[in-house]
């Protein structure tokens, strides 16, 4: 009894030991400058001792990471794992922050097709309707983006189903992704009340696209004086942001300057592109802005300097070799995705199937126990019942001998 105690005592201490030591360990990765961030992560994912909902939680924090670093393949890989370990742990809510931090990396990476499969993992873990309004309204805009506009109208409407009205800010962003649904399928008069809301409502960075939308679609329409209002607007409100939102506000210079180009404004739009271009950045999304202006420009000098032109479309196809390495390990990124989420639950229903067999067998021996006590325990009352009968015998003499 005695050992017994001592056994569990130590199992006890050992497991809050090791807990110790992994909320040690991971507050000073999250603490330390990104660089080192990584590699503190990485040394604390190789303890063999951790439990899957520590492996969760450093490979979530891992590839948020790799993703501010812009390190988007490794990111992917972590997340995925993020969510495959938290899933395993059987923590619901963790596991759906995860496939939906994955699915949004996904889309970073315009891997469209990959991030609906991620967001659809999340979904699959039960309702969480805190969460589900801003899956579905991603999940829509990745099938704007594969021009599946039917779809993207269902979970747009999805999204809506679980929108509180009272809301206005969620409401603006799930707004301004309807109404780029919308404009993406030429339905221009039915995106702008939608973008106008989101104006109204959004938070800056829903504002910044929303007036941005909004340029692009009186573009669409002809009426280019409008257009480039709404763009300086827009403009002025990314600037406001910051830097949170690069990509976004590089798009709208873009666009800005298309319009101005137009307008005959071309001194104007010159300086814009370059302003685009001079940005430092492998980030997919700035790059596919950069390689745009550089078009732009060699559109502008083709007929006044052909040797410019040349040297700005070498830029911009220089640019196209990045994203078409960009775009292979994205689908590295997929793959190993998917890979690892099979290779980890696989994992789990080995575990699980182990488990099984190991509850098969101790029940058979249950069993086996069992019918040995109850054979030894009725062995017991046979011969006690021999004996009681030959006492009982033994008195019947005794009692005959003394009346005779």
């Amino acid at each position: 009894m005695k050992s017994l105690f001592i056994i569990a005592f130590s199992l006890l201490t050992s497991g809050i030991l090791v807990a110790a030591d992994f909320d040690f360990e991971y507050s000073k990765a999250n603490e330390a400058d990104p660089h080192n961030r990584i590699s503190l992560l990485h040394s604390l994912l190789s303890n063999d001792n951790l439990s899957d909902e520590q492996r969760g939680q450093a490979y979530y924090l891992l590839g948020y990471t790799q993703q501010m670093l812009g390190d988007n393949l490794s990111a992917v890989n972590s997340m995925s794992n993020a969510s495959a370990y938290y899933d395993r742990a059987g923590n619901i809510e963790k596991a759906y922050n995860s496939y939906h931090a994955l699915g949004g990396m996904l889309f970073k990476t315009q891997s469209y097709a990959s991030a609906i499969k991620a967001f659809n993992e999340a979904i699959s873990l039960g309702n969480q309707s805190s969460y589900l309004v801003d899956t579905y309204s991603i999940m829509a805009a990745c099938y704007a983006k594969e021009d599946n506009y039917d779809s993207a109208i269902l979970f747009i409407n999805r999204a809506f189903t679980y929108l509180q009205e009272s809301d206005r800010v969620v409401k603006a962003k799930v707004m301004n992704t309807r109404g780029f649904i919308f404009m993406s399928n030429n339905q221009v008069e039915k995106a702008i009340p939608d973008f106008e809301y989101a104006i109204a409502f959004g938070k800056p960075v829903t504002i910044a696209y929303g007036l941005s939308n909004i340029a692009n679609c009186y573009r669409l329409l002809g009426d280019l004086d409008h257009a480039l209002s709404y763009h300086e607007l827009a403009d002025s409100t990314f600037s406001a942001i910051g830097g949170s939102d690069q990509s976004g506000l590089l798009k709208n210079l873009n666009n800005k300057a298309l319009t101005q180009i137009d307008l005959g404004m071309a001194g104007s739009a010159i300086h814009i592109l370059n302003e685009i271009i001079n940005q430092e950045t492998n980030n997919q999304a700035v790059l596919e802005q950069q390689k745009f202006a550089y078009h732009q420009l060699a559109s502008i000098y083709k007929n006044k300097d052909l040797a410019t032109s040349v040297s700005y479309l070498e830029k911009a196809f220089e640019i196209q070799e990045i994203e078409l390495k960009i775009k292979k390990e994205s689908q590295i990124a997929d793959a190993y995705f998917y890979s690892t989420h099979q290779d980890i639950l696989k994992e789990s229903n080995t575990m699980l199937a182990s488990a099984l067999d190991r509850e098969g067998k101790l029940f058979q021996v249950v069993i086996i126990l069992g019918l040995a006590l109850f054979i030894v325990i009725i062995l017991l009352l046979f011969r006690l019942k021999n004996r009681l009968q030959t006492k009982k015998q033994s008195l019947k003499n005794i009692r005959n001998v003394l009346n005779s």
